[in-house]
């Protein structure tokens, strides 16, 4: 007995198979079995490889998932002759011109949809057969396409295929209508299919420029799992127009086409998985070197905000919602897993939500800045390079942090803490990321000696080495990983994050502060700490110290440090009864600059106007029943 098989060879593009070779020895034909008023197209052609020459067949044919799975003939006769016979029930559709060619299925002129089943059919000259039956579904012509090779690196499996997980655990979490709606898009179509082929692997929205900034046109489309993306602009776009394209993922850095293209009616490609052909220099991550004779590139993953940066640690960063999900979603510690969801805090689009351990998502962004910035830094950012997505947003001044976690730095005879105090009840809590950047006056050598020695319970560690700017020196700190707090982290209770032994800890306090300036702010340094991902960033604070039983409840806080408008605000709060308190400020000799009596109750807030001193280091000592409190001021130049 002799086997033979029908072979294809199929490219998925958009759902639509662009490329469909039979290889068979033997003759055989096609046959397109259509409505009254039609006249069937029946071909027969011989050679090896077959087809070579273009044919009349018909309408383009959608996803023939008999085919995809090979259709076998079985002969006893050398030299049999094996037919294959389509069998397709349509509507009516008389005057249609039925083009096509066989290698490149064309489509009809029709300007229609349907969708039906028919039967494929393979027979030999001995009455041997096999019938598959399959959805035949019948497009109209595509103008204008776009077509886009592109990856994205979350799903990326590797040999140019994602994996489709979204789309395939017996849910379909992918919708039918395209989700690019809410921020920042902002995109109204209304896209949609009514079912989903099992290869795609997520929506994304494609931008048309006419200049590097100037959005013209934006159509969503499927991406499959083979990097293929087609998008019409029939009725958009005219043939001599260029354009710029922009491709946007949900929770991908966006990239933009390094040269203008344009899209004439019979379309165009545009190969997106190589570097040169990306705007700007960084754009893309590598994914495969050396893949199909040429490195593979696909969009960064992490950007769980998409508000055009990639940031691990800090206010607005990419990990904390990872972790908030998890939580929302019923997790009960830093290790659970969620799975099933369609949400943008799953990096890696493999439809499960993971903090911890192999796999997890937030490892993506922590990696890929590492990879992109050339360096390990957790505070560092990446901003997209797609122009205008990312626009450098107003600093957050300290005023604006309304958490309910304070930071102040402690003193005692036996070291220098930074301690954290919350003003309500945390329960069951996780310190997820906590900042924050500790300055001194860059001559001072005995308090950079006490820094390089230090301990921390939260995974703090420096971040880089100490920077001198204007004669204050600047070391920033940043936590890696989740910590838990205590189950009940009580309204007033103190956290130590940080400690640093000395037996001079009241004095290097003193020299001592957390800088809230334009330095921290250009350095992604400003206080933040998050819980279970959720911002609970309040004041950079100062606790009164006093040798002799202080007033326990009672709290003093000065901002801004640096002054940089000559304004220095001193707010005393929790002081249980009034108070007398004398306010001075004395220059680095220890001469007396300013003296100011001031009465307290409750709390208050005071503003000293320091213009008229000359910029420089000053101390600041707030005296008074059971209150001495001392803090170093640095005046900037007003101008």
């Amino acid at each position: 007995m002799k086997n033979f098989t029908l072979l294809k060879k199929t490219e998925r593009r958009g759902g639509i198979i662009t490329s469909l070779s039979f290889l068979f020895v033997l003759f055989f034909s096609i046959s397109f079995l259509l409505p009254s008023g039609v006249v069937a197209q029946n071909i027969q052609f011989t050679g090896i490889p077959i087809p070579p020459a273009v044919v009349d067949l018909g309408c383009l044919p959608q996803a023939p998932d008999c085919l995809s799975l090979g259709v076998s003939a079985t002969t006893d006769c050398p030299g049999g002759i094996v037919t294959f016979t389509c069998q397709v029930e349509t509507p009516t559709n008389t005057g249609c011109d039925w083009t096509a060619d066989i290698v490149f299925w064309a489509w009809d002129d029709c300007g229609y949809s349907l969708s039906q089943t028919g039967t494929w059919t393979v027979t030999d000259d001995c009455g041997l057969l096999s019938t598959c039956e399959q959805t035949v579904t019948v497009l109209p012509q595509a103008l204008y396409e776009l077509e886009v090779a592109v990856y994205l690196q979350g799903p990326y499996a590797g040999s140019g295929t994602m994996n489709t997980n979204l789309n395939n655990d017996g849910d379909n979490h992918v919708p039918l209508s395209q989700p690019f709606g809410g921020s920042p898009w902002g995109y109204g179509g209304t896209e949609n299919v009514p079912s989903l082929d099992a290869d795609v692997v997520d929506w994304m929205l494609v931008e048309l420029r006419t200049d590097e900034e100037t959005m013209a046109f934006r159509k969503a489309g499927l991406l499959y799992n083979d990097g293929t993306l087609k998008v019409s602009f029939d009725g958009m776009v005219t043939d001599a127009t260029p354009y710029y394209v922009v491709l946007y993922a949900r929770n991908h850095m966006p990239v933009m086409s390094q040269n203008t293209i344009t899209i004439p009616s019979t379309g165009v490609e545009l190969d997106m998985t190589q570097l040169a052909n990306a705007y700007g220099e960084n754009s893309l991550i590598l994914l495969e070197s050396g893949s199909r004779d040429a490195d593979v590139y696909g969009m960064i993953a992490g950007e769980v905000i998409p508000d055009g940066q990639l940031r691990y640690s800090g206010a607005t960063n990419d990990r904390g919602p990872i972790l908030a999900k998890i939580l929302a979603l019923g997790g009960l510690n830093i290790n659970s897993v969620v799975n099933h969801g369609y949400w943008s805090e799953d990096v890696n689009m493999n439809d499960q939500l993971k903090y911890n351990g192999a796999g997890n998502d937030r490892g993506y962004i922590l990696g890929n800045l590492t990879t992109l910035l050339g360096s390990p830094l957790l505070t560092g950012i990446y901003y997209s390079e797609v122009p205008g997505y990312y626009s450098i947003p107003v600093l957050k001044s300290q005023l604006s942090n309304e958490g309910p976690v304070d930071i102040y730095l402690a003193g005692s005879q036996e070291g220098v803490r930074v301690v954290v105090s919350t003003s309500e009840l945390i329960e069951t809590g996780v310190v997820d990321n906590i900042q924050f950047t500790l300055a001194w006056n860059a001559d001072d050598t005995d308090v950079e000696a006490m820094l390089s020695g230090f301990t921390s319970d939260y995974g703090l560690q420096p971040q880089g080495e100490p920077v001198v700017v204007n004669g204050i020196t600047y070391q920033v700190f940043a936590s890696a990983t989740a910590t838990y707090l205590p189950s009940m982290w009580n309204e007033g209770e103190e956290q130590t994050v940080l400690s640093f032994a000395t037996d001079q800890g009241i004095q290097m306090a003193d020299r001592l502060w957390i800088a809230d300036n334009g330095f921290t702010s250009q350095n992604n340094g400003m206080y933040y700490i998050s819980v279970w991902g959720t911002d609970v960033t309040g004041q950079i604070t100062s606790v009164a110290v006093s040798i002799d039983e202080p007033d326990q409840a009672m709290m003093i806080r000065t901002y801004p440090n640096p002054v940089s408008d000559g304004k220095l605000y001193i707010q005393v709060s929790g002081s249980s009864q009034e108070r007398n308190l004398d306010i001075r400020v004395m220059d680095v000799r220890g001469n007396l600059v300013m003296n100011q009596p001031w009465t307290v109750s409750g709390t208050v807030t005071r503003v000293i106007d320091l213009t008229k001193l000359p910029q420089g280091a000053y101390m600041l000592n707030i005296s008074g029943e059971q209150v001495n409190y001392h803090k170093k001021i640095i005046l900037l130049s007003v101008n």
